[in-house]
């Protein structure tokens, strides 16, 4: 079992990090050390169960989320640019959509859906630009639609 470390909080070498809202297992995608999607418990994280290597699949990038219903674990893919399905249970990955509507500088950071209404939010990192962006995201056909600035360097949302 993989040593997991802590730093102010948050899981160092982990990316994609997501709680279900039902079992509330923690998911995420070490890209780290092995690409394997992992869950485990919030207050156990030394108690994590390898689902698959992700290794292979396509599959690397540091945003995901579940949808509002707690079922449906989508993610962005880095070396594509599209949105995929993550099965969390055998960790098996279907390319969804490219996204759209973003700029040409902008690169993808963060992933959430807001469980009251299902809205999806994607922020990105613009290094060129000096300022990172918020979008909403339409899931069903990749398309961004730009909210606004939301400072430098802001790396993720969840």
């Amino acid at each position: 079992m993989r040593k997991l470390q802590y730093a102010l909080g948050a899981l160092v070498g982990l990316s994609m990090l997501s709680a279900t809202a039902s079992a509330g297992d923690v998911y995420a995608i070490d890209l780290w050390l092995s690409d394997d999607l992992i869950k485990f418990p919030p207050a156990n994280p030394a108690a994590e169960t390898i689902i698959s290597s992700t290794t292979g699949s396509g599959m690397s990038g540091y945003a995901m989320d579940f949808d509002s219903s707690g079922t449906t674990l989508i993610g962005y893919d880095t070396p594509s640019g599209n949105l995929v399905q993550i099965d969390k249970n055998t960790g098996a990955v279907t390319t969804l959509f490219p996204i759209t509507g973003m700029t040409a500088t902008d690169s993808p950071a963060g992933l959430s859906c807001d469980p009251t209404d299902g809205t999806w939010y994607l922020s990105t990192v613009d290094t060129t630009a000096g300022a990172d962006h918020l979008y909403t995201l339409d899931v069903t056909t990749g398309a961004a639609t730009f909210v606004g600035t939301i400072g430098t360097l802001v790396f993720n949302i969840d």
